[in-house]
């Protein structure tokens, strides 16, 4: 039986910016972004090549190193944090994600007011935002 919701408080820490290009295949469905939707598994230019992925991270970016808004240009032929960011090919179509990557560090207060309760300090699962 649930009974409402307690205030509690969320500490998030920013760890990366990252940007992945996807190529587009003429014969393949355009992928449907959802809510909850993003590329988890980072994937190098040339282990996509060779394992068939349909994307690549072309940058990881410190949010240290950007403290204000920068351009950035995809293809540029640099490496960042490993990741290669290849010149892009003429004539193809590419979508190209911006993505962050977080952590919740510290979680306070009560989630869900039950019967018994759910003390958020005390979970062992991943806090889904």
């Amino acid at each position: 039986m649930f009974h409402g919701c307690t205030p509690y408080s969320i500490t998030v820490r920013l760890h990366a910016y990252q940007i992945v290009v996807e190529e587009l295949h003429p014969h393949r469905t355009k992928r449907e972004t959802g809510a909850m939707d993003c590329y988890q598994i980072p994937v190098t230019y040339h282990n996509a090549l060779s394992g068939g992925s349909p994307y690549y991270f072309a940058a990881e970016l410190s949010p240290s190193n950007l403290p204000e808004p920068a351009p950035f240009t995809v293809g540029d032929n640099r490496t960042y944090q490993g990741f290669w960011n290849p010149p892009l090919t003429p004539r193809k179509g590419y979508n190209i994600y911006f993505q962050a990557m977080s952590s919740v560090e510290k979680v306070s207060g009560f989630l869900l007011n039950q019967d018994k309760g759910i003390d958020s300090e005390n979970l062992d699962y991943p806090l889904m935002l």
